[in-house]
């Protein structure tokens, strides 16, 4: 015969179970929207990044051309230019802001022309 805590323990184990068959797919849902949510934010960080990379060498240009060149500006550039790890290939980009932080007055006026 079999005692009354026994099955007690039984009927709470077949409650367990059916609560966790139940809940089960609540409980995936959550965790999958959890990686889905991560994946997405790293993903619009790096569309992000490279925006931003892209409207800093375009205000670069710009300011090149038509605006206030100075070294201040430079240094901004080259700051978000070295923090940039997407696949563009930077290194001219990089030297030439380097032979602009590096000029004298002169050639700087010179160059930035």
């Amino acid at each position: 015969m079999v005692c009354p805590k026994e099955e007690l323990i039984e009927v709470l184990y077949i409650i367990l179970g059916w609560l966790f068959g139940l809940l089960s797919p609540t409980i995936i849902n959550l965790v999958r929207e959890h990686y889905d949510n991560k994946k997405f934010l790293i993903a619009a960080k790096s569309e992000l990044t490279d925006l931003q990379f892209r409207l800093c060498i375009s205000g670069y240009y710009l300011a090149q051309q038509f605006g206030d060149f100075n070294k201040e500006y430079i240094l901004e550039v080259k700051n978000i230019v070295e923090k940039f790890s997407g696949g563009d290939n930077i290194e001219g980009i990089v030297n030439g802001i380097e032979m602009l932080l590096n000029a004298t007055e002169e050639e700087f006026n010179a160059l930035a022309l």
